[in-house]
């Protein structure tokens, strides 16, 4: 069994899920449990903490009130590893413990792998604990066309909206995404995450004039009205109305050509699941306002500098 506690909102909870169905494919007879406990405890439904995946059409997932049945050195490891059992590990997991803690923990059947790509046990046997970010397409690359296929949603677009998605298949779209929010509310989110700065955004709007005919703009926001007062770019612009579900506006975001993306696990599935296929996508040069680099850049993208 695999035991896999979730964290984080829709865009978290892709990247985990897709590093789980790569464990189911190599080991079919794994079933999974998903723990939502620490998504529950985050926040409020209205800020999105909720069991996002299942909007989707996605297998096994399975949420139940079952721990696992760890062996000794599952639970010696634990004891050692993560002093609050399962999914509280430092954050700086890759200096501090490098990658002997990485390769031991595999081996007994903890899969902690955050800041990064890390090789990782593809066999495995009883119960086993999956938590962490798993934010790299290596991890499921193998099988990213199935991947694409689970997630898509079980509902279509709604009727207000299509008028919306109409507008993005006749003309050259541009999905361009402002995250705020606890990016700028909370301080100690902001810290590290508040990267993308308006000459960002004007440098890559700049950069799709120069290489598509006619761009598009779709400003999709978690605080859009304040974007409508404070951003404007010399194109023609349409806003998503930043109310819609989270599996709608991401839909939405996926359906256009071209992506201007935050540094943001959200954006990068929406660009991830984009068809055109000549897509470009404009992604801000850091992920982090620290020295950490995460795998999540794609040898496709246009990285621009956010100062």
């Amino acid at each position: 069994m695999i035991h896999v506690y979730i964290r984080g909102r829709l865009g978290n909870q892709l990247f985990q899920y897709a590093f789980v169905r790569m464990l189911q494919h190599y080991n079919p007879e794994q079933h999974a449990v998903y723990h939502f406990e620490e998504v529950y405890s985050a926040g409020s439904k209205e800020q999105d903490f909720i069991n996002a995946l299942e909007a989707f059409n996605v297998v096994d997932v399975n949420e139940k009130n079952e721990n696992p049945h760890l062996s000794f050195f599952q639970k010696v490891l634990l004891k050692l590893y993560w002093p609050k059992y399962p999914h509280k590990a430092s954050i700086d997991v890759r200096t501090k413990y490098q990658m002997c803690w990485i390769k031991w923990m595999n081996l007994f059947g903890l899969y902690y792998l955050d800041l990064g790509y890390y090789p990782f046990n593809k066999k495995i046997k009883g119960d086993v604990i999956v938590s962490g970010n798993f934010e790299s397409e290596r991890y499921f690359k193998e099988i990213k066309e199935q991947i694409l296929q689970e997630i898509t949603p079980k509902k279509s677009i709604s009727d207000k909206n299509m008028w919306l998605l109409e507008k993005m298949h006749s003309c050259n779209s541009v999905s361009l995404s402002i995250r705020r929010g606890d990016f700028v509310d909370n301080p100690d989110v902001g810290k590290l995450h508040n990267v993308c700065t308006k000459s960002y955004y004007q440098r890559a709007v700049d950069y799709m004039k120069q290489h598509v005919d006619n761009p598009v703009l779709f400003i999709f926001s978690n605080d859009i009205e304040w974007v409508k007062k404070n951003i404007h770019f010399n194109l023609e612009t349409f806003y998503e109305s930043g109310t819609d579900p989270s599996w709608e506006t991401l839909e939405l975001m996926s359906n256009c050509k071209h992506f201007i993306i935050s540094n943001s696990s959200y954006n990068w599935w929406a660009q991830y699941k984009g068809t055109c296929p000549n897509k470009i996508v404009v992604a801000p040069e850091r992920w982090f306002n620290n020295p950490l680099v995460p795998d999540v850049f794609l040898d496709t993208w246009v990285k621009l500098p956010v100062e």
